[in-house]
């Protein structure tokens, strides 16, 4: 492979994008799950805003309608990151309960627990990840207290997590 494209995929691969990338392409199989494509959706919003006040900020229209509504994006983008890991977060939770159906798939879910993992270590998505996994500890701790063995798997649950891939 070319010098320049290994330092290009060596650049982007750690990077909630890319990450992103690829839990669209192995859903994209499987059966619809609306959550998996609220991340995309927002993503791509912010992106298409982005490239459309770069490069149509001179015409009319933009400047009626679109410049406003790309201001208030930037000021809501940390909800909208928030946002974001809130849905991956809630499918991965989807997943362990599609384990009691019949369209269950441990192999989905294991990846994606992968994922979820890098998610939690990749600078751009952690501190996202970060708050809505400390607000479903914080939601879910009096019920957790009250079956002492449950909380013993979540503790062990919670160490994988949090250990650093390939430390």
């Amino acid at each position: 492979m070319h010098r320049s494209k290994k330092a290009w995929i060596q650049r982007v691969m750690p990077t909630a994008d890319f990450l992103q990338l690829i839990v669209s392409l192995s859903f994209s199989a499987h059966p619809p799950m609306t959550l998996v494509a609220a991340p995309p959706l927002i993503l791509s919003a912010y992106h298409a805003a982005a490239y459309a006040a770069a490069h149509f900020s001179g015409h009319a229209l933009w400047q009626s309608h679109g410049s406003r509504l790309h201001a208030l994006m930037l000021r809501r983008q940390p909800d909208a990151l928030l946002m974001i890991a809130f849905c991956e977060v809630a499918t991965g939770l989807l997943l362990v309960a599609q384990l009691l159906t019949p369209a269950r798939s441990l192999l989905t879910l294991l990846f994606y627990t992968q994922i979820l993992k890098l998610k939690l270590h990749v600078p751009d998505s952690a501190v996202h990840h970060r708050q809505v996994w400390r607000k479903l500890d914080e939601m879910t701790l009096p019920y957790r207290r009250q079956v002492p063995a449950v909380e013993r798997l979540i503790q062990l649950a919670v160490n994988w997590f949090t250990r650093v891939p390939g430390a």
